[in-house]
């Protein structure tokens, strides 16, 4: 009986969606065909905008690239998915604003399970890139949140005009992602001064 139910609903939900989606093909190509005899109202051109908005909403509930409580993020905006519409998603941002998100391309931050944090760090070219490389590995190797595969890796990405650039980059599980970030951006600084390395800043001369 339970199996007869959730068959007859799954039939009524894709049957609805199958009418939509017929409305909408009609309605797309009732478009084109006055964009071919050269009719381009600005009614016709907003409705443009709006079909493509509900194409995407249309893909969004079939595809399900994102999922309510996932951090997302597109070109302009982003934040923790509230709410999947037809035309627009709402997000919730960090400072407590919510926003609607018209459905777009975007960049799912939650999807998978770990995360990779890439930092630039610049030292003195007086100091050796070697014993600093070291000196950062071991920061983060004391760290337990941070993950030992992929193996943490710190090398010199850059030779800058007044600096050796080093590329900091390990994986950590996704909720731990920004309070590792911070924590390891935090002790970079007192961990290259315990070692005597130095920080470079451009000098201006005149």
């Amino acid at each position: 009986m339970n199996v007869c139910w959730s068959v007859l609903t799954l039939m009524q939900r894709y049957g609805r969606l199958r009418s939509v989606l017929l409305w909408l093909v009609r309605l797309i190509t009732l478009i084109a065909l006055l964009g071919q005899f050269g009719v381009q109202t600005a009614s016709f051109i907003a409705l443009q905008g709006t079909l493509q908005n509900i194409a995407a909403g249309m893909m969004l509930l079939f595809l399900r690239p994102f999922q309510v409580d996932e951090y997302i993020e597109n070109s302009s905006i982003e934040g923790t998915v509230d709410e999947i519409g037809l035309f627009a998603t709402k997000l919730s941002k960090g400072d407590g604003v919510c926003n609607q998100l018209w459905n777009s391309a975007v960049t799912n931050y939650s999807r998978h399970d770990r995360r990779r944090m890439d930092l630039a760090i610049g030292i003195n070219y007086k100091n050796d890139p070697a014993k600093a490389i070291q000196a950062l590995t071991e920061l983060l190797n004391v760290d337990p949140r941070v993950l030992q595969s992929p193996v943490p890796l710190v090398v010199v990405s850059e030779h800058a005009d007044s600096a050796i650039m080093l590329k900091i980059r390990f994986w950590v599980k996704t909720p731990d992602f920004w309070d590792v970030g911070w924590n390891i951006i935090q002790q970079i600084k007192p961990t290259l001064d315990l070692t005597g390395f130095s920080i470079p800043f451009p000098v201006r001369e005149y």
